[in-house]
């Protein structure tokens, strides 16, 4: 049950999107006391969060890696939703995220970081710095530079260490994953820190082996089904075809293992928005998509709102290639992927 465009398809890219506050919990870089200073806080409740958090996926929900300021100014200022960009690193790549925030200003320098008894250092410096001054006072051409060099800083560490990886030999699945919670029931881990673990993408495709018009693809260490149809008739209109497949597979799943997460993920093709389209752009669409099939489960008690997440591709890492008009029909689609929890 494989497809030779699953490798393109799991090519690592930062996802942007909004998520509820009770999902996001404190990396392991995090510092163990952190007051928000009350300006930032007093901002946030004019503007918002204008500079997202970084994220990484979690347990339950995501692990909060850069922005722990803006995150507790979040929590006090009252917001229930701040954006974030999701990247998946590990442990040791956080050092060098921290790396990338600490930099010198002219004038002054950032507080020295110091590092905590679980080996991750608490991200200050002069991101967080500088957007904790009041609005009249932030230099926002500056923060924009500042965090287009992090990002850019942090796509060649994922390159370089793509690069390292195929050069000795490892071709298969060359990107740092997440170790999936280790009180799953159906999509335990044998070894505690499987580094590309293919085993819960097997166990998947044995448990939803006799469903009709699917595929079980790994999606760095994460089992992630397509569909080899177009799930919508319309721009976010569920082929009636598709609804009992797609309720089969998530009750497969939640029976297996009553714990296990699933992130809805919504695809487009890579047509232009028309003019007057009723959506922004295709990244809209396909959070359209995403939330249509949330709601499509819920209302039909196929599974709890609380164990389904949804969140957008848009044209990005699309499940077919775009190079024919069969296969763009097909990403008109969304994907379902097994996200691991914990007791």
């Amino acid at each position: 049950m494989t497809d030779p465009s699953a490798s393109s398809s799991s090519t690592p890219r930062e996802r942007l999107m909004y998520v509820p506050l009770d999902e996001l919990v404190p990396g392991p870089n995090a510092p163990k006391t952190l007051q928000a200073p009350l300006e930032l806080v007093e901002s946030l409740k004019t503007y918002g969060v204008l500079q997202p958090l970084l994220a990484r996926p979690g347990t339950d929900g995501y692990e909060v890696i850069a922005g722990f300021k803006r995150l507790a100014a979040a929590q006090e200022a009252g917001l229930t939703e701040v954006p974030i960009r999701v990247y998946r690193a590990e442990d040791a790549s956080l050092r060098g995220l921290l790396a990338a925030t600490n930099q010198f200003t002219k004038g002054r320098t950032t507080v020295a970081p110091s590092s905590d008894s679980s080996g991750g250092t608490p991200f200050g410096g002069f991101l967080d710095e500088e957007l904790n001054k009041p609005a009249h006072e932030a230099p926002y051409r500056f923060i924009i530079l500042a965090a287009t060099v992090v990002l850019l800083l942090i796509w060649g560490g994922v390159h370089i260490t793509k690069g390292i990886l195929n050069r000795s030999g490892d071709q298969e699945d060359p990107v740092p994953t997440p170790t999936p919670g280790s009180g799953s029931v159906l999509f335990q881990d044998p070894t505690p820190t499987p580094p590309r673990d293919s085993s819960a993408v097997d166990r998947a495709s044995a448990l939803l082996s006799e469903v009709e018009g699917i595929e079980v693809r790994n999606a760095a260490g994460f089992p992630r089904i397509v569909f080899q149809d177009a799930v919508f008739s319309r721009m976010s209109t569920i082929s009636p075809e598709q609804k009992p497949r797609l309720q089969q597979v998530v009750r497969l799943i939640h029976e297996a293992d009553p714990r296990a997460k699933i992130s809805i993920i919504g695809h487009t093709d890579n047509d232009p928005v028309r003019p007057n389209a009723t959506y922004r752009d295709n990244e809209h669409l396909g959070q359209l998509r995403a939330d249509a099939i949330q709601a499509f489960l819920t209302e039909s008690d196929t599974i709890r709102e609380d164990l389904l997440m949804t969140n957008s591709s848009g044209s990005d890492q699309p499940p077919y290639p775009n190079n024919s008009a069969t296969s763009k029909a097909k990403n008109r689609t969304v994907s379902l992927e097994i996200v691991f929890r914990t007791p």
